[in-house]
C-alpha cells in the first residue's frame, strides 16, 4: 500500500499548511471567535497548496519532490512571517482553548438542555461513513470515474496541467480545484488510497459558514452549531463528501464568500476571503464564474469604499488589493486563461456565442448539455425546481439528483425563509436577513435549479433562517418544539437518504477484510467497475510505464490506471488515415493493453489480427480489453 514514507511526508506537508493556515487566522481574525478561526484556516491551506500545485504543475514538475519542496519553502514562509510578532504563550494558548471547544460545547449542550444538539448524531455518522469510504474504498461512483479521477490522473502522468486528449471534453477542458487537490492527497505516496478526501475539509467549511451566518445574527452557540450538523447531514452534502462530485465544495465556499462579502465592517480580513472563496469557487466549477459576475459589482463597490476611506494609506491599500485579486486569479483563473491560450475560449468545451461583442467562442459542446441555462430561461425550469423540492419518492444515488435537501428543507426549513422575508420587508434587522436571502437567491438563478447537488446554497441559506427564527421564537416552550421537529427531521432525512451509499452496506465486510492489492480490485458497481479478474490482472501484469491505449469509447477511463500510477494511457482513434495510420500510431505508443468500443473500428482492427492480441475480458459501457502481444501490423 504505497510508500509509507510518501504517506508521511504527505501528513508532515498537510499539518505543515494547516499550522501556517492556523497562525494566520489567529492573527487576522483576532477576536473573532473560534469559527472564523476555523474557516479562514481551511480556505489560507486550501490556497496555498493548490499556489504549490499549479506552479509546480505549469513547470512541468509535477511530481512528488518537486512539490514537497515547493510546499515546504512556500508554507515555511508564511508560517515563519505569521508567527514573528507573535506572542508564543498567546499563540499557544489559543490553541489550547481551541482544542477544548468541543468538549465544552457538549457541556453547553447539557447545560442549556439544549435537544438540537442531537442533530450533531446523524452528522458525525455522515461523517464517520464517508471517512471510512475514503479509507477502504478506492474511486467508483460514476461522474468522478469519469472524468473527475482521470483530470488527477493525468495531471500525475504528465506532471502538467496539459490539454490532453481524454475520452471526454470535460476532463480536457474544466476547472479542476477539487481534482488538484486530490493530488496533494494521492502523489506523495503515489497510490490513490486518499483521491477522494480532498471534499472532507469543506464539509467541515460549509458547517462553519452555517454557524458563522447564525453567530452574527445574535443565534445561540448550541443552536448555531446544531445548524451546522444539520447542513453536513443534508443528503445533498453527506452522499458526496466521499467523492470528488465538487458539490460539497462549490456550496461551502457559496456561504463563506457571501457570509464575507456581507460583512457590516468590509474589512482587509472581509475582503481576502471573499476573494479567496470565489476564487477557489470559480477554479471548482464553472457556475463560480456566473455568481462571481453577480457579486462582482457588489464586491468592487466594498473594495472601493474601503479605498476611499484609506486616507493616508491608500497606496498601500492598493498594494494589499492588488495582492489578494493575484492569489484570487492564482486558485481561480489558472484552467481559464490556459483554455483561452490554448482553446480559444476559457470555459471551453463550452460553444458561446458572446451577445454583445458577436464573438463565437469554439467548443465541443453546446451550453445546454450541461442542463438547464439560469434564470429559469428553459420552458418549465421553475416548475422543475418546485418539484425536485418536493419529491416524496426519491431515488436516492451517489449525485443525489431527486430529493437532495430532504425533509428537513420540505417540512421546516424552507418555511423559515419565508418567515424571514417577512421580517426583512417589515424592516427588521435588514444586515441580518439580506445576506441570508442572498445566498438563497444566488442559488436559485443559477443554472440547473432544479437539481439539489447544484444548489445546496438555496438548502444552506434556509438551515440559517431556522436558526434565526428559533433565536425569535418567544418562550421555552417554542424554542423546545422547534429543537424537537428539527432533530426528528435531521435524523428522518439522513435514515431516508441512506440507500444512497449504495455499494457501502453490500461491500463494506469485503472492503475491510481484502488487503491492499484485492481492495483496490473491488467491483462495487458493475455498470462502472471493471470485472474483478480483470481489475486484479492488471494491478498484476502492467509494469511502470506500460501503455493502456483507449479509443472514443471508453468511457470509465480511471479505471485503467493501477492503483500506484505505474502505467501510462494514451487515447488512439482510428482516423481518416485507415488501418495504415492507425497502425503507426500504435507502434508509436507501445501498447500492453487495449480498451476498444464492441463493434468500433479500432475492434475490427485488432480482430483482423488475432496473433497480434488477445482478449482479455469485457468491460463496461460495452467495450472490451486485448492484451498486445506484438506489433507487427
Amino acid at each position: 500500500m504505497g510508500s509509507t514514507l510518501g504517506f508521511a511526508i504527505w501528513l508532515f506537508e498537510s499539518l505543515l499548511a494547516l499550522a501556517a493556515a492556523y497562525v494566520v487566522a489567529t492573527r487576522a481574525a483576532a477576536g473573532r471567535g473560534i469559527v472564523e478561526r476555523g474557516i479562514v484556516t481551511i480556505l489560507v491551506s486550501t490556497t496555498t497548496i493548490l499556489i504549490a500545485i499549479y506552479a509546480c504543475a505549469l513547470a512541468h514538475e509535477l511530481a512528488p519532490v518537486p512539490l514537497a519542496g515547493v510546499a515546504l519553502l512556500l508554507h515555511g514562509v508564511i508560517l515563519a512571517v505569521a508567527v514573528r510578532g507573535t506572542r508564543r504563550s498567546a499563540l499557544l494558548t489559543t490553541f489550547l482553548n481551541d482544542a477544548g471547544a468541543p468538549a465544552r460545547l457538549l457541556r453547553e449542550f447539557r447545560r442549556e438542555r439544549e435537544l438540537a444538539g442531537l442533530c450533531l448524531l446523524p452528522a458525525v455518522a455522515a461523517l464517520l461513513v464517508s471517512s471510512l469510504i475514503i479509507w477502504f474504498y478506492r474511486s467508483w461512483t460514476w461522474d468522478p470515474t469519469w472524468y473527475h479521477v482521470p483530470i488527477t490522473n493525468f495531471a500525475i502522468q504528465t506532471r502538467s496541467i496539459d490539454v490532453v486528449l481524454a475520452s471526454n471534453a470535460w476532463t480536457m477542458g474544466f476547472p479542476r480545484n477539487v481534482e488538484m487537490l486530490a493530488v496533494w492527497d494521492v502523489i506523495f505516496p503515489m497510490h490513490h488510497k486518499f483521491d477522494d478526501l480532498p471534499q472532507l475539509p469543506f464539509a467541515f467549511l460549509g458547517a462553519l459558514g452555517v454557524a458563522a451566518f447564525c453567530r452574527r445574527a445574535e443565534v445561540r452557540r448550541t443552536i448555531s452549531v446544531a445548524c451546522g450538523a444539520m447542513w453536513i447531514a443534508m443528503p445533498a452534502v453527506f452522499l458526496q463528501i466521499h467523492s470528488t462530485h465538487v458539490d460539497v465544495a462549490v456550496g461551502a465556499l457559496l456561504i463563506v464568500g457571501v457570509y464575507y462579502m456581507t460583512q457590516r465592517n468590509f474589512d482587509r480580513l472581509a475582503r481576502w476571503m471573499t476573494l479567496i472563496a470565489f476564487g477557489l469557487y470559480a477554479g471548482t466549477k464553472t457556475t463560480g464564474l456566473f455568481h462571481g459576475a453577480l457579486v462582482l459589482p457588489w464586491v468592487a463597490g466594498r473594495m472601493i469604499g474601503e479605498l476611499r476611506a484609506a486616507r493616508g494609506r491608500r497606496g498601500r491599500l492598493l498594494a494589499d488589493m492588488v495582492a489578494s485579486l493575484a492569489v484570487m486569479a492564482s486558485v481561480g483563473f489558472v484552467i481559464y486563461i490556459r483554455n483561452l491560450v490554448l482553446l480559444h475560449n476559457p470555459i471551453w468545451p463550452l460553444r458561446v456565442r458572446v451577445p454583445i461583442l458577436g464573438w463565437n467562442l469554439p467548443g465541443e459542446v453546446p451550453p445546454d448539455v450541461l442542463g438547464s441555462p439560469p434564470f429559469f430561461s428553459a420552458p418549465g425550469s421553475f416548475q422543475a425546481m418546485l418539484k425536485s423540492w418536493y419529491t416524496f419518492a426519491p431515488a436516492y444515488c451517489p449525485d443525489v439528483r431527486t430529493g437532495g435537501f430532504g425533509l428537513l428543507f420540505q417540512f421546516l426549513t424552507l418555511p423559515c425563509i419565508f418567515l424571514i422575508v417577512i421580517q426583512a420587508l417589515r424592516g427588521k434587522a435588514p444586515r441580518v436577513y439580506l445576506p441570508v436571502l442572498a445566498l438563497f437567491v444566488l442559488s436559485v438563478v443559477g443554472p440547473s435549479a432544479w437539481s439539489p447537488r447544484h444548489t445546496i446554497g438555496i438548502a444552506s441559506a434556509a438551515i440559517i433562517a431556522f436558526g434565526m427564527v428559533h433565536s425569535l421564537a418567544k418562550g421555552r416552550l417554542q424554542k423546545g418544539l422547534l429543537s424537537i421537529v428539527a432533530v426528528g427531521l435531521t435524523a428522518a432525512t439522513y435514515v431516508r437518504a441512506l440507500p444512497g451509499y449504495i455499494a457501502f452496506p453490500t461491500h463494506f465486510a469485503r472492503a475491510v477484510a481484502a488487503d491492499d492489492l484485492h481492495r483496490a480490485t473491488i467491483r462495487f458497481w458493475d455498470p462502472i467497475c471493471l470485472p474483478e479478474p480483470l481489475a486484479l490482472l492488471k494491478e498484476t501484469e502492467l509494469r511502470p510505464g506500460d501503455v493502456v491505449v483507449f479509443d472514443e469509447h471508453t468511457a470509465y477511463i480511471s479505471e485503467l490506471w493501477t492503483r500506484d500510477y505505474r502505467n501510462r494511457l494514451i487515447r488512439i482513434d482510428p482516423g481518416k488515415g485507415g488501418d495504415a495510420a492507425y497502425a503507426k500510431a500504435l507502434r508509436e505508443a507501445h501498447p500492453r493493453w487495449m480498451s476498444v468500443g464492441r463493434g468500433s473500428p479500432a475492434e475490427r482492427f485488432v480482430l483482423h489480427r488475432p496473433g497480434s492480441f488477445s482478449f482479455l475480458s469485457e468491460a463496461p459501457h460495452k467495450t472490451a480489453i486485448y492484451r498486445v502481444n506484438d506489433e507487427k501490423w
